[in-house]
């Protein structure tokens, strides 16, 4: 599913570095998951986190996207072994 992307003023898509992430079992029902995002350069903000309450089922989901994704992104990066 693509969904529209927030932009920035340039009209890219607005993209935050992710500083640090820590996952939970919350009394085995659900997993809490922090991101903390770094500010913008010399925007004089400290770090922001967002807290998700997240379905054992929508962690498999976001772990196997993520995995393909980073997958992909490490072939591509990977030296060309056929010379």
């Amino acid at each position: 599913m693509l969904t529209e992307w927030d932009l920035n003023s340039a009209g890219n898509i607005a993209l935050t570095p992710l500083a640090w992430f820590e996952a939970a079992d919350f009394y085995g029902l659900q997993i809490g998951l922090r991101l903390e995002i770094l500010p913008e350069p010399d925007s004089g903000e400290s770090r922001k986190a967002v807290q998700l309450s997240i379905e054992p089922e929508q962690a498999l989901e976001l772990a196997r996207v993520l995995q393909t994704a980073a997958g992909h992104l490490l072939a591509q990066r990977a030296p060309d072994s056929t010379n």
